[in-house]
């Protein structure tokens, strides 16, 4: 039974990707991870805190608005509650001229809330005196003596100790807040102390109340009118009360077109102590720098009914923070960018060399040694370890593809040793060899017998190399060379006899040139049979040889012997077997010169030769197949 080839077993492909876009995906994508995550993270926190901060800011805001203004309201309830407590407790007599004149100066000096004080008696007199703008104390003018010497009533409650404030009345073109202290005696009052606080009082309050030069504070009566205003105080000397469309500041003019910020506080608790409102557009409808946030809370100010006390910011100065925040996201992006591209630029360096490795290393597997170039060194220590382990590997492939067939290195960089394992198959071995060469390479030296050899081998290699055929050895001055091995090939035959014609008309065009230059041409032999053979490795352990051995390649090396009685004058001589002819498809062009006896062989072989004749042109058997 023949033996035949063992097959690699094919395997379902593996999907790949390339070294470069790994190392880009893999060292972007952790950078990503990253630097984008701990980004991420530092964003929310800072946007967190952020919003966190101007919470915190608001609440500082509103509560600082609330302490000032309780206390200015707490001296002046103070300053009444303590004339009343020291009338009852017999320190000063209230009813007594020279007590309440000395009794109300000091409250007047002593109080800045205060614009005016009086003492009205049961009997309607009168005692009082006024601040002038520039600090002095001077007695009430007649215009307000006559409009306030009869006590009122007020309704003090269950704790008749408390004064109480009346509310707001415009009074000869200026805006006063009065506040009452009965004095009783036996349950009966006998005197009423009124304070008075004005406009001005209530202007330097709400601009002591905006002092970091961003917040403009301000306050609205329970008619909505606004009675003072931290950054125009002066206004409310004519005016005492301004409508807020009609007020000369943008702020206000926009506080009607304001809405409500109702998630601005997360805690629902002081969330509904105040409100946040803010405007997206200003008085001409267009959005951006001129927008504002409006925070206002009511309060019971120097009135019996709530006041709006309120206080106003840009939105640019409130978006400061976020702008920040923002400008943290923009550095960070642009961090991550950069990074990412070092990252790029890194893998595709690193990946480079490998990439050039592996591009060395898949034409080593098949063999393509021409055209490489060496790689150049690396500052990695591993990669320049790998550069010189190809570089070796290519020169040592270079010249171990000199003794050994290509397509035997191939098939078995392809599919292992197995190729190489020792198989009976239908083969065509030809043997060459120079007539009477060593008589004539008596009179050469070695210089000249090596030139002379490697190119009579290169041509003999190069036409049986490009007929898919294998250089098997170089006999001396003779070469031995099979078809159909290690590649199968069904047109083994001819291939072979291809490769002589071409080989004989090559070495019959060199002889015509050394003749014309007056050298001397040998004459070459060339016999070519087809049959079955063993083809493997052959040797022993330490050293093996991928050749062919069997009786078809002794009759081949016999053909070639027998062309010493056929070869004539001829340069150069093909002789085939009859085996091969009828193989190769009875190729025109040979002529049969009968049947010879064969050393080795118990059967004569019927032999033909080609008859092109001398400088005839090379015959393609594969189209003159008959």
């Amino acid at each position: 039974m023949a033996l035949t080839p063992v097959q690699p077993g094919s395997k379902k492909a593996k999907r790949t990707i390339s070294l470069r876009w790994m190392m880009m995906l893999g060292f972007g994508g952790l950078v990503a991870l990253s630097i984008g995550g701990v980004l991420a993270m530092s964003v929310t926190a800072n946007f967190r805190n952020t919003f966190s901060l101007l919470n915190e800011q608001t609440q500082l805001l509103i509560a600082g608005i609330e302490r000032s203004v309780k206390a200015e309201m707490g001296q002046v309830e103070f300053a009444l509650t303590g004339l009343q407590r020291l009338h009852r407790d017999g320190t000063i007599d209230l009813t007594s001229l020279t007590d309440r004149q000395t009794a109300l100066q000091t409250s007047l000096r002593s109080v800045q809330a205060i614009e005016s004080i009086r003492i009205i008696g049961a009997a309607g007199d009168l005692t009082g005196y006024v601040r002038t703008p520039n600090g002095d104390v001077r007695p009430l003018p007649p215009q307000e003596r006559d409009n306030s010497n009869t006590i009122i009533e007020v309704n003090t409650g269950a704790d008749k100790s408390k004064p109480v404030w009346i509310g707001g009345t415009v009074r000869n073109g200026r805006l006063s807040h009065d506040i009452v202290q009965n004095i009783y005696a036996n349950d009966l009052v006998i005197a009423q102390i009124k304070a008075t606080i004005g406009g001005r009082s209530i202007n330097r309050l709400v601009a002591s109340l905006a002092l970091d030069g961003k917040t403009t504070t301000f306050v609205l009566d329970i008619e909505g009118k606004l009675i003072a205003h931290s950054s125009q105080p002066n206004l409310f000397r004519t005016t005492p009360r301004y409508s807020i469309e009609d007020f000369p500041a943008l702020g206000m003019k926009q506080f009607t077109k304001t809405e409500k910020i109702p998630t601005f506080m997360n805690d629902g608790k002081t969330k509904a102590r105040f409100q946040v409102h803010a405007t997206q557009t200003d008085e001409n409808g267009r959005g951006g720098g001129n927008n504002y946030v409006y925070v206002t809370l009511p309060m019971h100010v120097f009135s019996s009914q709530p006041y709006t006390v309120g206080a106003y910011v840009k939105g640019s100065d409130i978006n400061e923070e976020l702008r920040r925040a923002g400008a943290t996201v923009l550095i960070g992006i642009i961090a991550l960018l950069i990074t990412l591209a070092v990252a790029i630029f890194l893998s595709h360096r690193m990946s480079k060399p490998m990439r050039r490795i592996a591009d060395a290393t898949n034409r080593f597997s098949k063999l393509e040694l021409d055209g490489f170039e060496p790689l150049p060194k690396s500052r990695i220590r591993e990669l320049d370890t790998q550069a010189g382990g190809i570089n070796s590997m290519h020169t040592a492939l270079s010249q171990f593809s000199k003794y050994v067939p290509q397509k035997l290195v191939q098939r078995i960089l392809e599919s292992g040793d197995e190729v190489t394992r020792p198989v009976e198959r239908p083969v065509t071995v030809m043997f060459t060899d120079l007539a009477n060469f060593t008589e004539g390479a008596e009179s050469l030296d070695a210089a000249a017998i090596t030139a002379l050899l490697n190119e009579h081998f290169e041509l003999i290699s190069h036409h049986i190399t490009l007929s898919h055929g294998t250089v098997d050895k170089y006999l001396g001055d003779g070469v031995m060379a099979f078809w159909g091995a290690p590649e199968s090939d069904d047109d083994h035959a001819a291939h072979a006899i291809e490769a002589g014609i071409a080989i004989k008309q090559a070495f019959e065009a060199q002889c015509e040139q050394r003749r014309a230059a007056g050298s001397p041409c040998l004459q070459l032999r060339i016999g070519i049979h087809s049959g079955r053979a063993i083809v493997g490795n052959i040797g022993g352990d330490d050293r093996t040889n991928y050749t062919v051995i069997g009786h078809t390649v002794n009759v081949a090396n016999r053909i070639e012997q027998l062309c010493k009685s056929l070869i004539e004058s001829d340069d150069a001589i093909i002789s085939v077997s009859s085996e091969c002819y009828e193989a190769a498809g009875q190729p025109a062009q040979f002529k049969a010169v009968g049947a010879h006896v064969v050393r080795g062989s118990s059967k004569p072989v019927s032999l033909l030769t080609h008859d092109t004749g001398h400088g005839g042109n090379v015959v393609d058997i594969r189209t003159t197949a008959g």
